[in-house]
C-alpha cells in the first residue's frame, strides 16, 4: 500500500510540473512531463493486467518488455500513442526479439522493418548467433559495411574476399587489422593492402 501511495504521490507531482510549465508559457517541458505522466499511467495499467512490473522503465524499456513477453498489440498501441518513430520501433523490436532468442520471428521481421539489415546482424552478433548473422551480413549492399560486420562475426574468410571487391581498401584494412588477432588473417590483409597500392 505505501508503494502505491508513493506512485499516486510521483503522478501527482509530475502532473503539477506539467500545469506549472504549461502557465509559464514552457510548452515543451509541459508536454515532456505529460508524457512521462501518460508512460507512469500505462505502466500501472500494464502491471495490473500482467502482473509484471513496468514502472520506471524508460518508454523505450516498456515497449522493449512487451514485445519480448510477446504482448505486440500493446507495443503496436504504444508505437502509436507515444508517436515512437518507426525506425525507433524497428530497433527496439529487433533488439526485444533477438534477447528472447526469437529468430524465426526476427526473419519474418526483417523484409517489414525498413531498417535495411545492419540492424539484425548487429543483434544476432551480439547474442552469438554466427549463422544468424551471416545471413544478414550477405545482404547488405555496402562492401565495406559488409567486410566489418563479417569481422565482427568473426567469419574472416567472408571478410577477406568481401575486402577484395573494394577499390580502394587501405582503410578497411587497416580496421580489419587492428579488430583481428589471427596473424594469417593480418598477413593477408597487409597483401591485399600492399596490392591495392
Amino acid at each position: 500500500a505505501n508503494s502505491a501511495s508513493n506512485d499516486e504521490i510521483k503522478e501527482r507531482r509530475i502532473a503539477e510540473a506539467a500545469a506549472t510549465f504549461g502557465l509559464a508559457g514552457d510548452s515543451f517541458s509541459s508536454k515532456a512531463t505529460g508524457e512521462e505522466l501518460e508512460l507512469i499511467k500505462e505502466q500501472h495499467t500494464l502491471e495490473n493486467k500482467l502482473k509484471i512490473p513496468f514502472i520506471g522503465l524508460s518508454l523505450n524499456e516498456t515497449v522493449h518488455k512487451c514485445i519480448a513477453i510477446g504482448q505486440d498489440s500493446i507495443a503496436n498501441d504504444m508505437k502509436s500513442r507515444f508517436k515512437i518513430s518507426s525506425k525507433r520501433f524497428a530497433w527496439i523490436k529487433i533488439k526485444a526479439l533477438a534477447e528472447v532468442g526469437q529468430w524465426d520471428t526476427l526473419r519474418k521481421y526483417c523484409s517489414s522493418a525498413g531498417v535495411g539489415y545492419k540492424p539484425f546482424a548487429e543483434a544476432c552478433i551480439e547474442h552469438h548467433k554466427k549463422e544468424e548473422a551471416l545471413e544478414y551480413i550477405k545482404r547488405i549492399e555496402q562492401p565495406e559495411e559488409r567486410a566489418l560486420l563479417y569481422a565482427r562475426a568473426d567469419a574472416w574468410e567472408e571478410a577477406l574476399a568481401t575486402v577484395t571487391k573494394i577499390k580502394q581498401p587501405q582503410e578497411i584494412v587497416w580496421k580489419l587489422k587492428s579488430a583481428c588477432n589471427n596473424p594469417q588473417m593480418q598477413q593477408a590483409l597487409q597483401e591485399i593492402a600492399r596490392n591495392a597500392n
